[in-house]
């Protein structure tokens, strides 16, 4: 075969594994299933694709151990935060709070508590912060997915999570900084050494980051969405119209979701270092009763009619990959009982999701992103099924919108994990089920 002994070398580089901290079993998978992958590049799209292809997965790989080893040990250096950035704004305007809850607060509300047979994911904690939105003057964007940076170099930590010392906050920097030094490795490594950005991009007026890198719906509408709060406040104080920096190629319900709230003006990031002359800032959301409000109110679905005629939901993850309920078969019998119709959130668009939501008593699902909607109605009573894993947000956010709530545990199927498969108890579904639909009918 010509360029076999060149296919074995570059396949070769391709499995590099960058850490040696995985165990040999699992390097040896990791090293079959890249030598698999090189083959299939070389086969299809020839040596010299899977060369450069090569290339690049090194030089990320260098990048990446770079900026582990050298930048996140003391990744606070490069940050501005919520405090720094106000003070260094030229206009900053506080928002509307009406409270939040305290973290000990939070954790009273957590399911099954006692439980020590059960692990708990509690994420997000909620540091509830006070709310606002400020105009910073000149800044930049850098990166595939983009990093916002201050003339001085410094990372705007609201754009990219409230809380920058919790280990979601600095997981999710760490992954802007890398994607900031693949795109421009010397651009970036000079600003973060010397304190002062590097970049001379193309220029816009006056823009705002609505971004996540995540095609996730519960991201989407509790953290991202709520942005246009701030901005809004911002726009009617300034008269301004400020641009949208957007995912490219976004999920559908992105699109949607600017639709129905009249948000034309916006730009898909396309990875190429910007400048802005004045970047709006909103403090990175969190479920503040106020912003759950300005949600409810302003995402109203323009009259359309819900495809769904039933006073109870049963949310189904059957087409996900993962919570899906074994015994559904079984499961749905009991259902069947007390009128509980499955729907299937992802064959529904935005407004008709919205629709839905607004005229049913109750719903009933994994936990998921689809059970963010009860963000969109009032007194509805919400029942959350968990595998051996407990995790946040849905009891906070049913606790903040004063819903119903339960919890509802399964056996999880498998190595306990967030994603695990469950088995429901039939008779246990029939006891809660029995209870809370005949209290909402009672309404």
């Amino acid at each position: 075969m010509p360029y076999r002994h060149e296919l074995s070398r570059i396949s070769g580089l391709f499995i590099m594994n960058k850490y040696k901290m995985h165990s040999m079993f699992e390097s040896r998978i990791t090293a079959v299933e890249r030598f698999r992958r090189a083959r299939e590049i070389y086969r299809e799209d020839g040596i010299h694709t899977l060369s450069n292809k090569t290339k690049r997965y090194l030089a990320r790989n260098i990048t990446d151990s770079l900026v582990e080893k050298y930048v996140m040990p003391d990744y606070h250096q490069y940050l501005i935060r919520s405090e720094d950035l106000k003070n260094q704004a030229t206009q900053v305007w506080d928002l509307n709070y009406n409270g939040g809850l305290t973290i000990q607060e939070q954790r009273d509300l957590i399911p099954f508590s006692n439980d020590r047979k059960l692990q708990f994911r509690n994420l997000p904690t909620y540091t509830f912060d006070d709310p606002f939105v400020a105009e910073l003057q000149d800044a930049y964007l850098v990166g595939e997915i983009p990093l916002a940076l201050t003339t001085e170099g410094k990372i705007i930590s609201d754009t990219i999570y409230f809380n920058a010392d919790c280990k979601v906050g600095k997981k999710r920097i760490q992954r802007r900084i890398k994607s900031a030094m693949n795109a421009s490795p010397l651009q970036m490594g000079k600003t973060l050494k010397t304190d002062s950005v590097r970049y001379n991009p193309p220029k816009i007026s006056i823009a705002s980051l609505v971004y996540t890198s995540y095609n996730n719906f519960c991201l989407w509408m509790e953290r991202e969405l709520p942005k246009l709060r701030g901005i809004e406040r911002y726009e009617e104080e300034t008269g301004e119209n400020v641009k949208l920096i957007i995912p490219n190629s976004a999920p559908k319900y992105v699109y949607e979701a600017l639709d129905i709230l009249g948000r034309d003006n916006y730009m898909e990031w396309d990875g190429e270092s910007l400048s802005i002359e004045r970047l709006i800032v909103p403090s990175y959301p969190q479920p503040y009763p106020a912003t759950l409000k300005w949600l409810r109110k302003n995402l109203q679905p323009n009259d359309m009619q819900s495809p769904v005629n039933a006073d109870w939901i049963y949310i189904s993850r059957q087409q996900s990959k993962g919570r899906k309920v074994v015994n559904f078969d079984e499961i749905n019998q009991v259902l069947d009982e007390f009128g509980v119709e499955e729907v299937s959130l992802e064959n529904m668009n935005l407004q008709e999701q919205i629709s839905t939501f607004q005229q049913v008593d109750g719903i009933i699902g994994p936990h998921g992103a689809g059970l963010v909607g009860m963000i969109w109605t009032k007194n509805l009573c919400v029942i959350e099924i968990f595998n051996e894993m407990i995790n946040a947000p849905f009891y906070i956010l049913a606790h903040i919108l004063d819903h119903d709530y339960e919890a509802l545990l399964g056996k999880g199927i498998g190595d306990i994990r967030r994603n695990q498969n469950i088995v429901l108890n039939k008779y246990e579904l029939r006891s809660i089920l029995k209870e809370s639909v005949d209290n909402t009918s009672s309404k």
